[in-house]
């Protein structure tokens, strides 16, 4: 694979990724929007029964002779909570179903970053088949690394040991 390429399916994998934690926060917030419309739905719609059915309310309108008003406002509230809930859902499931196409178009790019890594490393071995001036300076650089690395590690060896009390 192009080293390229390869760079840009790893890019590519952290937008996805990106992405897929935004719409996760998304599908968080709308499904406790959703259950705390569907609790307004539930109270609105216990508030219009109780204006229907044999209860105080339904006495006090009644001997007010404000049951009709009453009654449709209610019925305007039960009708909003219902459209807010039913709007609320339909947005969850399509953000849900946004959710597993993302989890499926990540789960299709694989490991670009190995891939990434293999093509760094074939390009790095025909350079150093090539014997050129490319070719010493990747040696060097491989040398420095290493370097760097001992260097690293002896210094938390000797912190180590200095923290210790040795």
């Amino acid at each position: 694979m192009c080293l390229v390429t390869a760079a840009q399916r790893v890019e590519e994998k952290r937008k996805l990724l990106r992405r897929l934690e935004h719409i996760r926060k998304m599908v968080t917030v709308e499904r406790e929007r959703s259950a705390n419309l569907k609790k307004r739905l539930a109270s609105e719609e216990r508030d219009l029964k109780r204006l229907d059915g044999l209860s105080l309310v339904n006495l006090f309108h009644t001997i007010l002779g404000d049951k009709e008003d009453a009654r449709q406002k209610e019925r305007q509230e039960y009708l909003a909570a219902r459209l807010s809930y039913d709007e609320s859902c339909d947005t969850l499931k399509a953000l849900e179903a946004e959710l597993k196409n993302l989890e499926l178009e990540v789960e299709a790019l694989g490991d670009p970053e190995q891939e990434y890594k293999a093509a760094l490393k074939e390009k790095e071995r025909i350079l150093l088949q090539s014997g050129g001036p490319a070719a010493r300076r990747l040696f060097e650089l491989d040398d420095f690394r290493h370097f760097r690395l001992s260097k690293s590690f002896l210094l938390a060896q000797v912190n180590l040991i200095t923290n210790m009390g040795c």
